[in-house]
């Protein structure tokens, strides 16, 4: 899965697929030749992918939404509309285990990578994964039959399968970057996002307020120059994450988010209001980009961005108040 909140921010972009151990290898090995058993069966794309498609509609009925194919019926599985899209699907299979015999683990990371960050737009969220997983599980079951899908390849297949949605997943964090990219996009977004932020974190906690040195929070306040040059300010620190989270620094990301941490502990922030910022750019976000590209999957991934940022402030917070502590 993509990294949680209770994890490192060091993880949330550091998904890289390796073949280093034996085991690991001779799982592979059988996930190659029992594949090339399913692209020997006649027309193997329509086959396989209509076996797929069935089996997570009966999983998950909900799922049929993040498609364009209508009402879920027998013709269905019988419309060009459907058969491009599962023959497709197949085809990213077919591409997946051709890497895999190529050992190119560079590109198939790269190639997974990007296939997450596609469907996170389209919606997909982190529950759908294990629904496909089992789908692709029954669909070998019964493409290959019970002499073909022995427990060893059952689980050579589902190890793969981890590895495979684990590194999708981890495309999410690209979605996020991108997503990002369009609110700086919008004229004056530091000021646009600003006063939407402050807005809502205002409205679910007024008392916030007091933290700050605004005075009575008014209309006029969100146009005065003290308050912009603060929304400005706080904009310009999500710029500076999202820019190391692109370039894959996480060093130096997880420095700064530490001392942002310990610096907030001193204004009087506490715990209770990261939870409360976490709503409040959620809401802005939605706000600034609209529900066609503030996708289920992209909330869902900022989501897990903004739990690892958290998280990282208050371990900084936690770890300069035992500093100070020590003397």
């Amino acid at each position: 899965m993509l990294t949680t909140p209770c994890q490192s921010v060091h993880t949330i972009q550091d998904k890289r697929l390796t073949l280093t151990s034996l085991n690991m290898v001779l799982r592979t090995e059988l996930c190659i030749e029992s594949w090339a058993k399913v692209q020997a069966i006649e027309n193997h794309k329509e086959v396989a992918g209509e076996l797929l498609f069935r089996r997570i509609f009966e999983i998950a009925p909900e799922a049929a939404g993040l498609f364009k194919f209508g009402e879920i019926t027998e013709e269905t599985y019988q419309s060009k509309k459907f058969l491009a899209h599962a023959r497709g699907v197949i085809g990213m299979v077919d591409a997946a285990i051709d890497l895999l015999k190529e050992n190119d683990m560079t590109k198939l990371t790269s190639v997974l990578k990007g296939l997450g960050e596609r469907h996170t737009k389209y919606g997909v969220v982190k529950a759908h994964y294990p629904v496909v997983g089992q789908a692709l599980i029954d669909t070998l079951r019964k493409a290959l039959g019970e002499d073909g899908f022995t427990n060893e390849v059952r689980k050579a297949w589902e190890g793969l399968y981890g590895i495979i949605s684990e590194t999708m997943q981890a495309g999410v964090a690209q979605a996020c970057i991108k997503s990002w990219r369009k609110v700086q996009a919008i004229e004056n977004y530091k000021d646009v996002a600003g006063a939407l932020l402050f807005r809502r974190i205002f409205e679910l906690a007024p008392e916030a307020a007091s933290i700050f040195q605004f005075g009575d929070i008014t209309e006029e306040t969100y146009q005065s120059e003290k308050f912009l040059r603060h929304a400005r300010g706080v904009i310009g620190m999500v710029d500076t994450a999202v820019d190391l989270l692109e370039k894959d620094s996480m060093d130096v990301l997880t420095k700064a988010l530490k001392s942002l941490g310990a610096r907030h502990s001193k204004y009087g922030v506490v715990e209770a209001h990261y939870p409360v910022v976490g709503q409040a750019l959620l809401d802005t976000l939605g706000k600034a980009l609209g529900e066609n590209d503030f996708t289920d999957g992209v909330k869902e991934g900022w989501s897990d961005v903004y739990g690892l940022i958290s998280k990282t402030m208050q371990e900084g917070a936690l770890e300069d108040e035992k500093l100070l502590n020590s003397f």
